[in-house]
């Protein structure tokens, strides 16, 4: 079979490369910023001044945007935009819910270690099948079927991967850009900009643990049904076995579907943020999906015919 997927080695080498680069590009933002500030701040008093004069400006409003400024200069001046931003939304929310759902357990690479160890379990199953395929006309009927199925689950297996890994290359992106919005707090009327992305980030959060828990609970049941069908395996032939395999690969297909519909299943909170990290993915994805979801009903179908081959009748006999 082929060697086992690496998939948490290739995670923590893209999350070192992404994270250097989002770093690089939020201390740009925030120097860029820093440089700003003052020539913004200048004229904002002097005008600010004016109308309170002029009776033009409340103090309620005085209040807030002064309270504004103070957390802009302590963000930018205090460098407390990076742990207090980047590591709160890349680390700590997501670290957190890791330390409810998985004791403690670092979240991102316990769902990466998921990923390996769901495509580890089917390459051993394919395996175990192949293995025991022997004979020319075994191995010319249950071979091909079992690298099929085993091929098809590895596809969704890498689509999973790649959508989730997505929506926190997103984050990465989201929070670099926000040291550059931040000038944008100085002003009601640009506020907005600074806020909406936040808002992103938080939705791109909230889908990526939304996703983690989907991934948790249906990689468990996977495990589980694997583990039955092994324990259970002397009571099956190979052909049943096959068919086991061939239902293994429609799973992942489902936790694929549920995986990109999973924006509009959990709603307002994420659907705006998730839809960016799965609308090009998703339209990827779902062609390669929708042709492998063919594929495994043809698989399905082709196994049973070579049962009946097998027993001696065409496909249509009864």
């Amino acid at each position: 079979m082929p060697a086992p997927s690496t998939y948490e080695a290739f995670y923590q080498q893209y999350d070192v490369a992404i994270r250097a680069a989002a770093d690089s590009a939020t201390a740009a933002g925030i120097a860029k910023t820093a440089e700003l500030l003052p020539v913004v701040m200048v004229p904002l008093i002097i005008a600010v001044g004016i109308l309170m004069a002029m009776g033009l400006y409340s103090l309620q409003r005085l209040y807030r945007d002064g309270l504004m400024v103070i957390v802009l200069s302590w963000l930018v001046v205090g460098a407390a935009y990076t742990p207090m931003v980047r590591d709160l939304f890349i680390d700590t929310i997501p670290n957190e819910v890791a330390s409810s759902l998985f004791g403690g357990v670092n979240q991102r690479l316990t769902v990466v270690q998921q990923f390996d160890a769901a495509d580890k379990a089917t390459g051993f199953f394919a395996s175990r099948i192949i293995g025991q395929a022997s004979g020319i006309i075994s191995t010319i009927k249950i071979a091909p079927m079992a690298w099929i199925a085993y091929g098809a689950a590895k596809i969704f297996i890498a689509l999973m991967f790649f959508v989730w890994m997505i929506a926190r290359a997103l984050t990465y992106i989201g929070v670099a850009l926000g040291a550059f919005l931040l000038i944008t707090l100085v002003f009601e009327s640009t506020r907005g900009y600074f806020m909406g992305l936040v808002s992103k980030i938080v939705g791109l959060v909230i889908w990526q643990i939304a996703a983690s828990i989907l991934l948790h609970v249906m990689l468990q049941g996977m495990f589980q049904f694997i583990r039955a069908i092994i324990d259970n395996s002397e009571n099956l032939g190979l052909e049943q076995q096959v068919d086991k395999l061939i239902d293994i690969a429609v799973y992942f297909l489902g936790c694929l579907a549920m995986l990109l519909a999973l924006p509009a299943i959990a709603g307002g909170y994420t659907a705006s943020a998730a839809q960016m990290a799965t609308f090009g993915a998703g339209r990827m994805a779902m062609g390669a999906a929708g042709s492998m979801g063919g594929a495994a009903h043809s698989m399905k179908q082709a196994a049973t015919n070579l049962r009946r081959y097998g027993r001696g009748r065409g496909p249509r006999d009864g």
